[in-house]
């Protein structure tokens, strides 16, 4: 089990690093007066995107485990999350 959860945030961290990467060079951009790179800055939005995809489960869990985290979904509400955030 420890084994996936260094997995999927080994992944997470690469993503990371990859958008934190990108930004200096969008910065760079528009800060000498250019006209801002417009690939740069779709490729910022596309990572920023993949940190709010939720479907990453059905990279790293199999049938068995999906259905589980499916079921636990259907527990989450707003104040469900206030509650746990709080604790």
């Amino acid at each position: 089990m420890l084994e996936c959860q260094h997995k999927v945030l080994a992944d997470r961290r690469l993503e990371l690093n990859r958008t934190i990467g990108a930004i200096p060079a969008a910065r760079t951009t528009l800060d000498a007066n250019h006209e801002p790179d417009c690939t740069l800055i779709a490729r910022i939005i596309t990572r920023v995107g993949m940190e709010n995809d939720t479907d990453w489960t059905a990279k790293y869990f199999n049938d068995e485990a999906k259905a589980k985290v499916e079921e636990r979904k259907k527990l989450w509400s707003p104040e469900f999350e206030e509650r746990v955030t709080r604790e």
